[in-house]
């Protein structure tokens, strides 16, 4: 999948990329599994695909290099956290049912603040979704930088 990433991409992004599936997809995914009730059962692999093809629609516009050029270094990595968690989101947290919304959300709150047993945190996503609410009530909006609710 790293192979299909925009060819503007460099190192940077690429680590980037790379450390958020290392840091969120494992600990996330333990957590649907063992802690939420799903409305249709799911594999790993089914989940994890559907949340990087989610991500890849919102890296399209970087096949203009343009629009790349036009972003700053700090500009592209709040694209590509916001982008990347909005993906898992409304693809692991999209499997589970109304009930374990809740937990879910708590979940990767915990997660992103570094709360969570065992797992380190691999950075501070910013701007951080906003508390308002749960995480399944924003988009991140390129235009501003900023998740917005969407209800």
């Amino acid at each position: 999948w790293m192979d299909t990433l925009p060819t503007v991409f460099g190192d940077v992004e690429r680590s980037n990329i790379r450390n958020l599936i290392d840091w969120l997809i494992p600990p996330l995914l333990h957590f649907v599994r063992k802690s939420c009730v799903e409305t249709a059962p799911t594999v790993d692999q089914n989940l994890v695909k559907s949340g990087l093809n989610l991500f890849s629609a919102q890296l399209a516009v970087f096949k203009d290099e343009r629009e790349y050029g036009a972003l700053s270094a700090k500009e592209i990595t709040v694209l590509l956290d916001s982008w990347f968690l909005f993906a898992l989101i409304w693809s692991l947290g999209a499997s589970v049912d109304t009930d374990s919304r809740k937990p879910f959300d708590a979940f990767l709150r915990k997660l992103l603040a570094g709360e969570v047993t065992d797992v380190k945190r691999a950075k501070k996503i910013s701007p951080g979704i906003p508390e308002r609410g749960t995480v399944y009530d924003y988009v991140f909006q390129r235009r501003g930088f900023q998740w917005v609710n969407w209800m």
